[in-house]
């Protein structure tokens, strides 16, 4: 190792000087066109004649848009946005109580275990 303030140099040079590639001349690139561009005005007009219009789409057969609602857990508090429906179907599950999919899952595994009888979860008592 050198000393502070002394470089070490070397005297190594290179013992062959490999040519540089050589550069690839514009005149082999073309450009790309599509052949569309190649159509005349006259066969886009034929094209949006000829095409059908789009169907009409009657609004009585669209099925309607359900409003979400907030629907809170009754078990750990959380709240989630959820349909009607769905919130309905879960409340036939739990003795008309909102539980949220965690706590669902929970009591689910608490029920397996114990196949009768009272089920805890933090804070609450489930049949």
């Amino acid at each position: 190792m050198a000393p502070h303030g002394e470089a070490v140099t070397s005297t190594y040079t290179r013992a062959t000087n490999f040519p540089n590639p050589p550069r690839v001349s514009n005149d082999s690139l073309n450009r790309t066109v599509s052949d569309i561009s190649f159509l005349s005005k006259d066969v886009l007009e034929n094209y949006e004649e000829v095409a059908p219009a789009p169907a009409v789409v009657d609004e009585k057969q669209l099925t309607p848009i359900s409003e979400v609602e907030d629907a809170k857990c009754e078990c750990c508090g959380m709240s989630e946005e959820c349909t009607p429906e769905y919130i309905e179907r879960v409340r036939s599950k739990y003795m008309g109580k909102w539980i949220c999919g965690l706590c669902a899952e929970a009591v689910k595994e608490e029920m397996e275990k114990k196949q009768k009888g009272w089920v805890t979860l933090p804070g609450r008592w489930w049949l």
